[in-house]
């Protein structure tokens, strides 16, 4: 499956779907070994609708089934990485899951630790995309937003 992606002049444009995986006020996040978190997810593929490219990626990083989801956030994400900029338009969902996540993912060859971290403390880490350590705690609609920056 190829992800829906294209690079444009000097910008890689691209569409994701997340899950914000809560249990108890806590989601359920990746780091990588440079210490910044991300939450479980990945591109949208060609042809694939987001909800389907949700459960793929939750499958696929920590073996995890969908009880139930809910799209909490629209976002277009512009931002810089590894010296590339970036524009992706990513839907964000709230899921519950209906079994217990592993808690390592392998991310391209490379495994990476799982972790549940309490939304009083997500001020307090490096996560990506950053909106969502003040959105995410007082989230009660679909909401859409613009991040610039990291």
């Amino acid at each position: 499956m190829d992800d829906f992606r294209v690079k444009i002049d000097d910008t890689r444009c691209g569409v994701r779907a997340t899950a914000l995986i809560v249990n108890n006020r806590c989601l359920l996040v990746t780091r990588d070994d440079r210490g910044v978190y991300y939450t479980i997810g990945g591109g949208v593929a060609i042809n694939e609708i987001s909800s389907d490219s949700l459960q793929r990626e939750v499958q696929e990083e920590v073996g995890g089934t969908i009880k139930s989801s809910q799209l909490a956030f629209i976002v277009e994400n512009f931002f810089t990485h590894n010296d590339e900029n970036f524009h992706n338009i990513e839907f964000h969902y709230l899921v519950e899951l209906a079994n217990n996540p592993q808690m390592r993912m392998n991310e391209n060859g490379t495994i990476q630790q799982c972790e549940w971290v309490d939304f009083d403390h997500l001020a307090e880490i490096d996560l990506r995309p950053s909106f969502l350590k003040d959105k995410l705690p007082k989230w009660q609609q679909l909401e859409h937003i613009i991040n610039k920056g990291v």
